[in-house]
């Protein structure tokens, strides 16, 4: 019984992996009222609901709270990158 359960378990995986690999290729499909631009800056705005906050403080980078949170460490990525840069 055990064995047949990782048999299946097997399968299952592969099956989701080549699943996956499928989906990947699929694009997302416009609706065919979105208008066509050369970039952001001819995106047509919709709906607006109320009036963007302008905070009174200066709003730190992504990155800079997550350094003050220890949640990244840029250093050591920028090594591996600089080692994955050499080996390429």
């Amino acid at each position: 019984m055990a064995e047949e359960l990782k048999s299946l378990e097997e399968v299952e995986k592969e099956s989701g992996d080549k699943l996956r690999e499928v989906m990947m290729k699929i694009p997302n499909f416009l609706d065919p009222t979105v208008p066509i631009g050369k970039d952001d800056s001819e995106n047509v705005e919709i709906t607006k609901y109320g009036d963007p906050v302008v905070p009174d403080f200066e709003v730190p980078y992504h990155t800079d709270i997550m350094e003050s949170f220890d949640g990244i460490d840029l250093d050591a990525k920028q090594v591996e990158l600089q080692v994955m840069d050499s080996i390429i």
